[in-house]
């Protein structure tokens, strides 16, 4: 009986972990996923919509494209120069402006991923 016990709780503590991720996480794709861990340092908030670096998807060259872009309206940021495909592939731009559908996957002050 005591080991019934034992099993349930486990069980449900994990049932609630996984919901709790799945509310929090949405439909997060694997790729998204991969990418937010390996930008983890960069993705950093000093105050939200004044100066935070997120995590951004966007389209260049027929290719999906992940990349970390500052979000500071005072600031005098450089274009960017690269992204990685979720092949984990560098990919240099020739100019940003060709990167199109550019969205906002994981957002440094909340923490919440966006799709």
């Amino acid at each position: 009986m005591k080991n019934l016990m034992v099993s349930l709780v486990v069980f449900s503590s994990l049932f609630h972990l996984a919901c709790e991720k799945d509310r929090n996480n949405k439909n997060i794709s694997a790729c998204a996923l991969s990418m937010k861990h390996k930008f983890e340092k960069e993705l950093v908030c000093t105050e939200k919509g004044t100066m935070e670096s997120n995590l951004y998807e966007g389209i260049y060259n027929n290719q999906k494209v992940y990349f970390v872009d500052i979000m500071c309206p005072s600031c005098n940021t450089a274009a960017l120069q690269f992204g990685y495909t979720c092949d984990d592939k560098k990919v240099m731009f020739e100019e940003f402006s060709k990167v199109k559908d550019v969205k906002q996957v994981y957002n440094s002050c909340t923490k919440e991923f966006m799709e």
